[in-house]
């Protein structure tokens, strides 16, 4: 009875520490996306910054959040090799969109800073065939 006993606690404890990278959240207390609202959020492991990425079919849209997430907004400046560089105000906060050719394939990004040195954001795509369905959805950002 004894070793039974032990063989179940062991199986619960290996069952409940199951990785649980790339599962499903729902929750996002940073900052919200009111355009993919219907999107998969789901919550990744970072070390430094809250990482994650939100998904609705093949489409995903990565970001990467907090003071590490990229360095000053205003050293992301226009260059020749950009395919897109756009500079807007999202929900009142300084952004840039930009897209750009790289070994890893076409990205585009759009880098949002609330100013306070802390609430920063890069959201990012690869490859994408739809640029107006991300711009639309970061144009949706909102600071919590």
């Amino acid at each position: 009875m004894k070793a039974f006993t032990l063989l179940l606690i062991i199986l619960v404890f290996v069952a409940c520490n199951k990785d649980k990278e790339n599962v499903p959240t729902y929750t996002n207390d940073k900052f919200e996306l009111t355009a993919a609202a219907d999107w998969t959020l789901v919550n990744e492991q970072g070390i430094d910054t809250y990482v994650g990425y939100y998904q609705k079919e093949d489409y995903k849209i990565e970001f990467d959040f907090g003071y590490l997430a990229y360095g000053n907004i205003d050293s992301i400046k226009n260059t020749p090799d950009l395919l897109l560089f756009e500079e807007l105000l999202i929900d009142g906060n300084k952004a840039k969109i930009v897209k750009e050719n790289r070994p890893d394939g076409t990205r585009l990004s759009a880098y949002i800073d609330k100013g306070d040195e802390v609430n920063k954001n890069r959201l990012y795509t690869f490859n994408t065939s739809n640029d107006q369905l991300f711009i639309d959805i970061v144009k949706s950002h909102k600071f919590k």
